[in-house]
């Protein structure tokens, strides 16, 4: 078993739910896992093209697996894949900006830092590439850095899950426990895309101010 499913069942033990890790155990001892043919595991694949993808054996994709620890989230999201897929509404944004919230809200963990972040002056000395800005700041730069339209909504979107509304009024509960507390040092992130929005090229600044909107609407 490779790391990520042995860390799963582990988990699942640890949790006393020995039969569910036990089911995953016979159920990938049964059919073993064949690793896609995709160049790496970070790969992104279209939502619409990934039943579409052969194994290494040459045989089709029938069946995907999505692991992770109990209680983060994983059958809303595997809902709402599903419902895209079915659709064919290859809403590949959100998926990624909720992956990145997720991440960062209940590992603590930037995934988007590639460790060359440089953090904008006029913010403090703690707010670093695990603060709420320095992951803004990271998605920000990655926007820019890209074609118009590559990133943008993925931006909104990950804009949208950190506004307290969101994250702290609406997700607690389904996506994690209604003790979790609310992000820190959103003031911050505000900072930020109010800086960028005023320094951006003129064909950027509408979608940065948009989502300084979405951080701080209480509609839903």
């Amino acid at each position: 078993l490779d790391k990520a499913l042995s860390k799963t069942i582990s988990t699942l033990e640890s949790m006393d739910k020995k039969e569910e890790a036990e089911e995953l155990k016979k159920t990938c001892q049964k059919e073993p896992l064949t690793p896609l043919q995709v160049p790496s595991a970070d790969t992104f694949v279209a939502l619409n093209n990934l039943f579409r993808l052969q194994k290494e054996d040459g045989s089709p994709v029938r069946t995907v697996v999505t692991m992770g620890v109990p209680g983060s989230g994983m059958s809303v999201c595997v809902a709402k894949f599903s419902l895209d897929w079915a659709q064919q509404h290859a809403n590949r944004e959100f998926m990624a900006a909720l992956y990145v919230f997720l991440m960062f809200y209940i590992e603590s963990t930037n995934v988007l830092d590639t460790g060359f972040l440089q953090m904008p002056k006029f913010l403090s000395s703690r707010n670093n590439s695990k603060s709420a800005a320095g992951l803004v700041q990271c998605a920000v730069e990655r926007t820019l850095s890209s074609q118009l339209g590559r990133y943008d909504m993925f931006l909104r979107y990950l804009c949208g899950l950190l506004s307290p509304h969101c994250h702290y009024s609406l997700l607690r509960g389904f996506l994690y426990s209604h003790n979790t507390p609310k992000v820190e040092g959103l003031a911050e992130v505000q900072q930020v895309l109010d800086q960028s929005a005023q320094t951006a090229p003129e064909d950027r600044r509408m979608n940065l101010y948009e989502c300084l909107r979405e951080m701080t609407q209480e509609d839903d």
